[in-house]
């Protein structure tokens, strides 16, 4: 019976080998790629915050306005800089994107980086880019990631595979039919990324964003340098943290505490708050900053709630015409609102005197109608352009350069 029962074993392992063996060959029939395995994934919006970082971005040194970019930087609750994964930004930083969520597979990988594409206009999102082959070369280094991943939903919640074994052959399988000269064995190494821990993180909105891990996977360094700005480095071999930033935080500090020294009641932190609300509407409306400084330093002395003879805000604009431009008095104690109403209302006075900075500043101070009549002073531009050659001299002093 013993022996029966064992002869019955061994016909059916015996059986077995074939499907085993063609099994074996038709997976060795897949090109073979050396990779190597790392744990990446998703998190979603219900277990952090994000804030706007009021500050620039720089990548590989060139500044760009937060404020103006597709989808701002942010930062986490617990510190962390997030990078939108925006069609300007995957120019920006050098990265080709394609997904393929019949199989559960994204691919990123490197190539040069093109700051053009890094604007202030609406672009793309990410599922537009790039959606070519791929093409491969020699590296000694990985190249290409391949995230997989068990689940593809509109916000990226994903598990991790369980079945490796399966998950491989479909990555192999997926790359022989999108990666252009995949067999060739000297091509690029590959890195096969499971979707678990805090890779990628997701906005209420379902946008994708880059954590700074995985960024580094891919040669990416962020820091945040609260006074600075962000900066982010795309050479592998220069850490973002060592980017040259003194003449950066020489033009902050210097503003900031001029700012300070003209108010005493506003903290460091505040001030320094001001000097990029102070670029950040200079910028939108074509203006000078040190001019725009000037003329809040004379209309409120840096105070957002001062109020004169009808006037508000730091740029003391006239509540009965505030209106006019959709701005409530609430808005005009907003530092913000009020720098961006003062901006457009400076703005425009430049334009109607050909850029002549001492007759806008005379209109915007007393009016176009006084300035056509000839019985207008000059005392108000001067003052404010006093404060600009002074701004301009003690930042030259510090060597500072925006």
């Amino acid at each position: 019976m013993i022996k029966s029962i064992f002869r019955f074993i061994i016909r059916f392992i015996l059986k077995l080998i074939p499907a085993a063996v063609c099994l074996a060959a038709l997976v060795a029939l897949l090109p073979l790629v050396p990779y190597e395995t790392t744990n990446i994934g998703v998190k979603d919006s219900e277990s952090f915050e994000m804030s706007f970082i009021m500050n620039d971005i720089y990548v590989d040194g060139e500044r760009f306005d937060n404020y103006s970019l597709e989808k701002a930087v942010t930062v986490t609750d617990d510190g962390e800089v997030l990078i939108p994964v925006t069609t300007e930004f995957l120019y920006a930083l050098g990265i080709r994107y394609r997904e393929d969520p019949e199989r559960h597979i994204l691919a990123f990988r490197r190539e040069d980086p093109d700051r053009s594409r890094l604007r202030s206009d609406y672009g793309r999102l990410v599922n537009d880019y790039f959606f070519d082959k791929f093409s491969a070369e020699s590296s000694d280094d990985p190249d290409l990631m391949i995230v997989s991943c068990e689940h593809f939903s509109d916000v990226m919640r994903v598990d991790l595979r369980s079945d490796k074994s399966r998950r491989d052959y479909f990555v192999k399988e997926w790359l022989a039919k999108n990666l252009d000269g995949f067999e060739d064995l000297a091509g690029p190494k590959i890195r096969i990324l499971d979707y678990q821990g805090e890779g990628f993180l997701t906005g209420s909105d379902g946008t994708l964003w880059f954590s700074e891990k995985l960024l580094k996977l891919l040669g990416i360094t962020v820091w945040n340098d609260k006074l600075a700005g962000v900066w982010i480095s795309t050479d592998p071999d220069h850490h973002a943290m060592a980017a040259e930033r003194a003449e950066a935080v020489a033009w902050k500090n210097t503003i900031a505490e001029w700012i300070m020294k003209n108010n005493r009641k506003l903290s460091y932190d505040e001030a320094v708050y001001y000097e990029y609300l102070f670029r950040h509407a200079a910028t939108v409306y074509g203006l000078d900053e040190l001019i725009v400084i000037g003329v809040a330093r004379v209309e409120s002395n840096f105070q957002a709630d001062d109020y004169y003879d009808g006037a508000l805000g730091l740029m003391q604009t006239l509540v009965k015409y505030a209106g006019n431009y959709g701005y409530t008095r609430e808005m005009l104690l907003d530092p913000h609102h009020s720098l961006h109403l003062g901006c457009m209302y400076l703005r425009d006075r430049f334009h109607l005197y050909d850029n002549d900075a001492v007759f806008a500043l005379t209109a915007y101070n007393q009016g176009v109608g006084t300035v056509q009549s000839g019985n207008y002073s000059l005392g108000y531009a001067r003052k404010v352009l006093g404060y600009r050659d002074t701004l301009q001299k003690l930042l030259d002093e510090a060597g500072a350069k925006i």
